[in-house]
């Protein structure tokens, strides 16, 4: 039988017992509702390998390698860099493109830090939103206003409606401190230039085992405590502790009741010369420190700090080319009322600085902009459960020498016993050299780290090795200018600078030629990518990728005549596997149609100024500029809670080769960009996109499978429910001009002018409302209809499936809570019915031991009938919450005794109380609580008491964290589990120590 046939028949074994109504007998009950005993390894150990997967959606690879399998930590080694490395990358602690991430919430500081020492002093200010206002060369009136806050027309409301937000358009809101009201200046508390508003709420952004989650600083508080919303989830809690700059503790529970604490913080400091309009351009990092499960078992993680790490520089241009339309003395013309705009390299504004456009050298001007990043990383040293203790080893490395790379980890059990090992080998790729590199701000970085970068060659899991091989195009320094759009090698190593060619945009191409090109190259841009994996069985898979395709990568206004382009990295074209033959085993090629990138490029724009001045007083000038300008970087910049600027497709088509044609599958996705809005020539720094608001990108749409003869033979349609957050928004202000006006005394009145523009900030989540499957015969078509309904915390209350001839399946569900605890997930009451009628309901109730929810009793009615209700009464847990004691209503007891720290089951005896097996071994029941893995011998002769002559006792040793190693039925014969090296079962003997089964293992992957 092949690994997948047994895959797919232990599931559906699995999901049989998850879903019978057979409930005839008190032993049936517990067999469905009841923890049993180990799950033997002949079945545990087919779900240890799984094919290598693909997000067919943006056509990434999911490469993951598991190294330690902790209940509560799976610890894996992923490859992330599938769409390519770009060159500026920076290896990570196990290589360039690897990354071992348990956890991590990011904050994204706007304007001023929420988390700011002192936070009392500042205040939690957003001028009210203004919906849609075009900026405007002058003040004007308002015909009234709500409070001292409020700009202008339209009126100022409490919470915009996604639908008016124009997408961080600039508002006129304030001349320093003036409004206008009925055209006279009216002297307000001024939000803008007062340094201690802060009108923007920071985004953290949470990932951590499974879990995705976006929170903000709720705004709406009035005082200036902090206090947490989650946009795009339910159920979650979300607290902070603040001791000091350095000590800064989040938590958070899930609606499970499992309670997250990252506590190692790495404070990040940015130097940079890139203008901003940002108070602060610092950001944190907190990675996970703790798991407190509900039945209180801990899992902590320690981490060693590495202080003062100086990041490599990353840096962008602009240049700009500045054309006087009309010079006019002011002289000849007063100033009565104008606004001079900003323009310039200088962020201080009017008069200390002078407007005055370049005149010289064709007004054209190259910016080298830095930045540069210093922080304290955190390292994992531990991670330490009731199953054993993880260790990890670093050493120094050449290509960052502050930083360090992992060696290996070892695995040690409760009793300090090594159990596993985990060793990582290393080289370093080598970079191709350049002369056409940045040399600014180079002066403090060790020469090594822009040629050098770590190389994972090989993880050693026990004695089970994985070997990878990369593209031998090795990548260019990181401060190379031979990079493409978006920042991954091109081979373009004439490029003098990383400013796009002018020539390369209908729109610009005046401009002349500056001889780069920054056009995607599909050879260069493999440079150093993952292209094979040899496995511990010596078999092997091979990665083919190729350029993405979209139709938007660059935003028309630089060049209506785009068609589809090449670009944003790379995309898998092809899986193929061998085995440890070298011979072909499988392959799936992939085909991509409806390509988006999420945020077109706008690298070049322009802007018109219409008063520029080279002094304040009469005998100036006043200028009407236009500038063209040209960025390496995108004008357009993604939302606060935006989605990185990755290539999504409309419809991939997946198909799969083996020894016969299988077919193929066509895939349709939901695939939307982000919203972005241009508005030609208006002066601003706040091209900001906001996320669109529907399902999220990725959603399968629909599923169409084909046979060999590309007959389609089964289609899946899918609905779903869109759930989104209350929109809130953040105001951000940047500086637009100055604002004179002669005063009727002959003195001149000089306003600072401030642009406002509103953005979004909201959460959003996709849920599955309806699946249509159909399947296409060659007479006939069945299909099937499955409904999905939810509750408030968004756990699944009812699914119902029909055909054509009704309604055949539906399952309903309620659950308890308990608030204390943050618990919304209890099971409470469930009712089946096939074909209108009732077949079974069950009943939950729970209790708690230890502070500790427990199951107390279920109730099984077959048919919704009371009087054939059969029960299960959990009796006795101990005081890990592990249960212990258990009998149905038929009075029959099962009893549990816990080894291995209480992780795992070492005997099940049926047919006796706790007390009686304490009596029987001539202890009491409290120390019978102690009892462990020590202790079976005297467990085991439970078999020759008469006291427990009518018992069946079972009993269980463990290799930790791999499996169970015995089985000693009630008869005394011993069933003996051997596993290799690296924890797969090898084979099973019976008490004879006969050969049962052997297993021989050649994996695809």
């Amino acid at each position: 039988m092949s690994l997948k046939i047994k895959i797919f028949c232990a599931l559906v074994f699995i999901t049989a017992i998850n879903i019978s109504a057979q409930t005839v007998t008190g032993a049936e009950i517990q067999k469905k509702y009841m923890p049993n005993a180990p799950l033997t390894p002949s079945a545990a150990s087919l779900f240890k390998f799984q094919e290598i997967g693909l997000n067919e959606y943006n056509g990434s690879a999911n490469i993951s390698i598991p190294l330690v399998q902790l209940s509560q930590i799976p610890l894996n080694l992923t490859y992330t860099a599938t769409s390519g490395n770009r060159v500026n990358d920076e290896p990570g602690i196990v290589g360039l493109g690897w990354d071992m991430n348990l956890g991590t919430i990011v904050q994204s500081i706007n304007d001023i830090d929420d988390l700011q020492p002192f936070y009392f002093q500042y205040f939690k200010q957003r001028p009210d939103f203004q919906g849609y206002v075009y900026p405007s060369d002058y003040p004007y009136s308002c015909s009234f206003r709500y409070n001292q806050f409020q700009g202008c027309d339209p009126d100022g409301t409490s919470y915009p409606k996604l639908s008016e937000i124009p997408i961080m358009i600039g508002n006129k809101l304030t001349y320093e401190g003036y409004t206008i009201s009925n055209g006279i200046f009216t002297p307000t508390n001024d939000v803008i230039k007062n340094g201690n508003f802060d009108s923007e709420p920071d985004v953290f952004t949470a990932n951590f085992l499974g879990h995705s989650l976006t929170f903000i600083n709720d705004f709406s508080t009035t005082s200036n405590t902090l206090s947490f919303k989650v946009l795009n989830k339910v159920g979650y809690l979300i607290s902070l502790t603040y001791v000091s700059k350095d000590e800064i503790k989040i938590i958070i529970t899930a609606p499970t009741g499992t309670i997250y604490e990252f506590n190692a913080l790495e404070n990040i400091k940015n130097e940079s010369s890139v203008p901003s309009i940002e108070k602060s351009v610092d950001s944190r990092s907190w990675k996970l420190t703790k798991i407190i499960e509900p039945n209180k078992k801990e899992t902590v993680i320690d981490y060693i700090n590495i202080a003062n790490v100086s990041n490599n520089p990353s840096y962008s241009q602009e240049f700009t080319k500045s054309k006087v339309d009309s010079k006019v003395h002011t002289s000849y013309r007063p100033f009565n009322k104008v606004t001079l705009d900003y323009f310039g390299q200088s962020q201080t504004s009017y008069p200390d600085y002078v407007f005055i456009p370049a005149e010289g050298s064709n007004g054209e001007y190259l910016k080298t902009f830095y930045n540069l990043s210093k922080q304290n990383v955190k390292l994992i040293s531990s991670i330490t459960s009731n199953e054993g203790k993880l260790n990890f080893y670093y050493s120094n490395r050449t290509d960052h020498p502050l930083s360090k790379k992992l060696d290996s980890i070892v695995l040690n059990n409760p009793s300090n016993r090594k159990i596993q090992s985990v060793k990582f080998a290393y080289s370093y790729f080598n970079a191709v050299t350049s002369t056409n590199v940045f040399t600014e701000y180079q002066a403090n970085v060790n020469p090594n780290t822009n040629i050098y970068r770590l190389k994972l060659n090989s993880v050693i899991i026990n004695d089970q090795q994985y070997d990878f091989t990369y593209n031998n195009q090795n990548l260019p320094q990181k401060n190379s200018f031979a990079i493409d759009y978006w920042g991954y090698y091109n081979g373009s190593s004439q490029n003098t600078s990383i400013i796009p060619n002018p020539t390369h945009f209908k729109y610009y191409s005046f401009i002349g030629d500056n001889g780069n090109n920054l056009n995607a190259n599909e050879t260069f841009a493999k440079a150093s990518i993952l292209e094979r994996i040899t496995y511990p069985t010596k078999g092997y898979t091979i990665f083919e990728y190729e350029l993405n395709e979209a139709n938007n990568l660059f935003y028309s206004i630089q060049d209506d005549s785009q068609v589809k382009t090449k670009g944003n990295g790379l995309r898998i074209k092809k899986i193929t596997n061998f085995d440890s033959n070298n011979s072909f085993s499988s392959a799936k090629t992939y085909e991509y149609f409806e390509g988006k990138t999420m945020l077109p490029l706008l690298t070049a724009r322009t802007n018109s100024y219409g008063n520029t001045a080279s002094h304040p007083s009469s005998t100036g000038y006043l200028y009407s500029v236009k500038v063209d300008r040209l960025s390496s970087n995108n004008y357009f910049n993604v939302s606060p809670n935006g989605i990185s600027n990755y290539v999504g497709y409309g419809t991939v088509k997946i198909t799969e080769f083996s020894n016969v044609n299988n077919g193929f599958i066509k895939k349709a996705f939901q695939n939307r960009a982000e919203n972005v809005v241009y508005l030609d020539n208006v002066k601003t720094m706040n091209n900001y996109s906001f996320s669109n608001d529907d399902i999220d990108n990725g959603s399968v749409l629909n599923e169409s499978v084909f046979n060999s003869q590309s007959t389609k033979v089964k289609e899946t349609n899918f609905e779903y429910y869109k759930l989104r957050s209350t929109v809130d928004y953040g105001a951000k202000v940047s500086y637009y001009g100055t604002f004179f006006q002669y005063m009727s005394d002959g003195s001149i009145t000089s306003l600072d002018r401030y642009q406002v523009s509103f953005y979004p900030l909201f959460g959003k989540q996709t849920l599955l409302k309806k699946q249509i499957e159909s399947n296409y015969f060659a007479t006939d078509t069945i299909k099937t209809t499955t409904d999905y309904e939810y509750n408030t915390y968004r756990l699944i209350s009812k699914i119902i499936k029909s055909n054509k001839a009704g309604e055949f399946y539906k399952e309903q569900n309620s659950y308890a809570s308990d608030f204390t605890k943050n618990i919304f997930n209890l099971p409470d009451f469930t009712t089946v019915s096939t074909n209108g009628k009732i077949k079974e309901t069950v009943n939950y109730s729970y209790d708690e031991v230890s502070g500790i929810t427990v199951p107390k009793k279920i109730d099984v009615s077959p048919f919704g009938n009371s009087v054939n209700q059969k029960s299960v009464f959990y009796d006795t847990y101990d005081t890990t919450g592990n249960l212990v004691e258990f009998h149905s209503k038929d009075a029959i007891y099962t009893v549990f005794i816990w080894g291995y720290n209480k992780t795992v089951p070492i005997a099940k005896i049926e047919n006796a109380t706790y007390a009686q097996v304490a009596a029987a071994l001539g202890i009491t029941t409290t120390t019978l609580n102690t009892y462990n893995e020590t202790n079976l011998i005297a467990i085991n002769n439970l078999r020759n008491n008469s006291s427990l002559s009518n018992s069946m006792i079972t009993t269980y040793t463990h290799i930790p964290l791999v499996g169970v190693s015995t089985i000693t039925d009630p008869k005394g014969d011993i069933i003996k589990y051997n596993y290799d090296s690296f924890g797969k079962l090898i084979s099973i003997k019976d008490a004879q120590d006969r050969l049962i089964s052997e297993n021989q293992y050649h994996y695809k992957n």
